[in-house]
């Protein structure tokens, strides 16, 4: 596997990232369309692409950085098959690369399902073995995702 960085997507790779996020994540949060989710990612400033990127070439992960409110922000998506192989690690540690911080928004509850029916598992342990930090106390609850703010800090530098 390797990781290719990018700031322009072609049309297959927006194509294939589409599926994967409808794939990985709950149902709640599913573009219908490729164009919303194009909407979607235009609507991020400084909008920087992480594709793991296996033997056929296809996408097998995606992490991507952006700037909302003056923070840095991250979002990362792998294939169901490679979770818990240590590639979600890898991926991030890429992005975490040049950063002075990183924050997300981590569904933490298992109640959520993906769009086969199949429960979407949190990981919010996940992000606390990679050194992020739960903000317990902002927390996103709307009609899309209940999340809570998680926040990676670079302390070597």
């Amino acid at each position: 596997m390797r990781v290719v960085r990018t700031n322009n997507l072609k049309t297959e790779q927006k194509q294939s990232l589409h599926r994967l996020w409808n794939q990985v994540y709950p149902s709640r949060l599913s573009h219908a369309q490729l164009v919303d989710f194009e909407k979607y990612l235009y609507e991020l400033k400084e909008l920087e692409h992480h594709l793991l990127i296996d033997e056929a070439e296809e996408i097998m992960g995606w992490g991507f950085r952006f700037t909302r409110d003056r923070e840095r922000w991250f979002g990362l998506l792998l294939q169901e098959e490679l979770q818990g192989q240590g590639y979600g690690a890898f991926l991030l540690n890429r992005m975490k690369a040049g950063e002075e911080e990183l924050n997300g928004w981590v569904i933490y509850h298992n109640k959520e399902l993906r769009n086969s029916g199949q429960p979407y598992r949190s990981p919010l342990g996940f992000y606390l073995k990679q050194d992020f930090v739960v903000f317990s106390d902002v927390k996103m609850d709307n009609d899309y995702i209940s999340a809570v703010k998680v926040r990676w800090k670079n302390h070597k530098t």
